[in-house]
């Protein structure tokens, strides 16, 4: 069974991401959003800035190798960011649901992996007084 772009199992109460009811024999399936070449491309973001998360979250900030990956990871997310609203124009393959993704990956790539990075990198060294810092740039990135 596919996905449905719809957030209720009861046929009446499902929308599209575009609005347009569903459960009516037009259900749109979730993987025609996900295989979009735009959207794939944004998930490529995404996951460069949860590899840069990971790398640098698993170092503990004590190996500079994993701080320099992951400074790489959200720079691949940055040609990528630029590449998905390209594609999407050329293709003429954006969507409402594109959109949403868009600014999902953007919080991640360009929001939480930079202030774990920057709270491994150094502001650790001040304890709690770092974290809200890290946490001032996630939330002024917002």
């Amino acid at each position: 069974m596919l996905f449905t772009a719809a957030g209720s199992c009861s046929p009446e109460s499902r929308t599209s991401f575009d609005g347009a009811a569903l459960g009516n024999g037009l259900e749109t399936p979730m993987l025609k959003y996900i295989l979009n070449p735009a959207n794939l491309i944004t998930l490529s973001s995404m996951f460069c800035g949860f590899y840069a998360v990971v790398l640098v979250a698993g170092s503990g900030g004590g190996r500079e190798a994993a701080l320099y990956k992951g400074a790489l990871a959200i720079i691949a997310a940055t040609i990528l960011d630029g590449l998905d609203g390209r594609v999407a124009r050329m293709t003429g393959g954006g969507s409402e649901f594109g959109v949403q993704l868009d600014s999902l990956a953007d919080l991640v790539s360009f929001g939480v992996a930079p202030a774990v990075l920057a709270y491994y990198w150094g502001l650790w060294q001040f304890g709690t007084l770092g974290m809200v810092v890290a946490f001032l740039f996630l939330a002024g990135g917002c």
